[in-house]
């Protein structure tokens, strides 16, 4: 659900952070909703809109693709940026919540219409507007996502606390993500006697859209005031260093890809988010498709699938705390990747249910919550070791 290049917001100017010790609890629930929002839109627009263009609207899957990979480029360089900006900024609501409470307008006005396409639109034209409101949406969520990203690496020195505010940023944006995706395949697309099938339903794409945009929109809202108390707290700019600009932005980043440790985080996570990214964007097809699933049947993967964020959230600190947090990462790593191709390498070798069984379902669901279970580890391994970086 984070967006791959993201990372780099995390303040490197800083050496002190809002609070030395323990963090009040309600500030972290504060934060830590924030990550509900992004993962709320993230799960509407990531899990559904390829099917919809492709499956709904007939557009290419070559175009549908393209759209969402120009997309992409734009926001490789929008992430960096804003990091870097926010980074700079002076004002009295400190450096991060004035991007912050710029972002959800647009989020939710681009989520809205890209599941809202005028009918006269072919192919082409259909690509183009994707391609257009993906760039504007992805670039105004950067404005909340990265300085959020940031400012949570901010609110702590301590090097166990800070896992703990990931661990709980993790546990609620999984249990958003999850809860989104549930809702959508018991609700939007509940069968009918119309569409048997609901994701074929185009109507329900629409519905989606709105309850997303406007749920996301508000938790971005709330999070953004319940952390303004913080403000006065987290660490200042000193009156000499320079505003932003992209000769510094370039310096900065130089110097950025300079530690070695951060340079590997970089690679990793990169090339971390084009794997899930693209399992993420196929994952409607290969249930419908391949395992020949049913909306009513892929709703249990999400409810299950809300156990991954609990999974992270117990198991992260003390793994923590008894190993360091590298070997830690990659070995939940090499689990996750072995977990996540079982099921097919299994099925290509015959020897996994075939779709027709009883026990596909469940055994599906077994590997599911395993693998995105570990996945909770290793993105609380990434976002703590990062913050320790900065």
């Amino acid at each position: 659900m984070s967006d791959s290049l993201s990372i780099v917001a995390a303040d490197t100017n800083s050496v002190t952070s809002a609070y030395r010790g323990k963090i009040p609890l309600g500030l972290k629930l504060g934060y830590a909703i924030g990550a509900a929002a992004e993962a709320i839109i993230g799960v509407a627009f990531n899990a559904f809109n390829f099917f919809f263009y492709t499956n709904i609207l007939g557009v290419p899957g070559t175009l549908a693709g393209m759209a969402i990979t120009i997309a992409l480029v734009f926001d490789a360089v929008s992430d960096p940026v804003v990091g870097a900006w926010s980074d700079r900024w002076r004002s009295k609501l400190g450096r991060r919540h004035p991007f912050m409470l710029t972002a959800p307008i647009p989020v939710m006005a681009c989520l809205y219409f890209i599941y809202s396409p005028p009918e006269a639109l072919e192919s082409f034209g259909l690509f183009v507007w994707l391609t257009v409101l993906t760039v504007i949406m992805r670039t105004a969520m950067t404005l909340y996502h990265v300085p959020h990203l940031a400012l949570g690496a901010e609110l702590s020195a301590d090097f166990t606390e800070r896992t703990r505010i990931m661990s709980i940023n993790t546990l609620i944006g999984g249990l958003g993500g999850y809860g989104t995706a549930f809702f959508a395949y018991a609700h939007f697309f509940a069968a009918t006697p119309e569409y048997p099938n609901g994701m074929l339903n185009p109507g329900a794409y629409h519905e989606l859209a709105v309850w997303a945009s406007t749920v996301g929109g508000i938790i971005m809202i709330v999070t953004t005031i319940t952390t303004m108390s913080v403000i006065p707290r987290l660490p200042k700019l000193d009156l000499s260093t320079e505003r932003f600009s992209y000769k510094i932005f370039f310096s900065d980043f130089k110097a950025a890809l300079q530690n070695r440790n951060y340079f590997l985080l970089l690679v990793g996570y990169l090339l971390l988010s084009a794997t899930l990214g693209v399992r993420d964007t196929i994952n409607v097809h290969m249930n419908t498709y391949f395992w020949e699933l049913l909306p009513a049947e892929i709703k249990y993967f999400t409810l299950f699938g809300a156990l991954a964020p609990l999974i992270g959230f117990i198991f992260s600190a003390p793994l923590h705390n008894r190993f360091e947090k590298k070997p830690v990462l990659v070995a939940c790593l090499i689990l996750h990747l072995i977990i996540t191709s079982a099921p097919v390498l299994l099925r290509m070798a015959g020897w996994f249910p075939e779709n027709d069984a009883s026990g596909l379902l469940p055994t599906l669901i077994g590997f599911y919550v395993a693998a995105v279970g570990i996945g909770s580890i290793v993105l609380i391994s990434a976002m703590s070791a990062l913050a320790d970086v900065a």
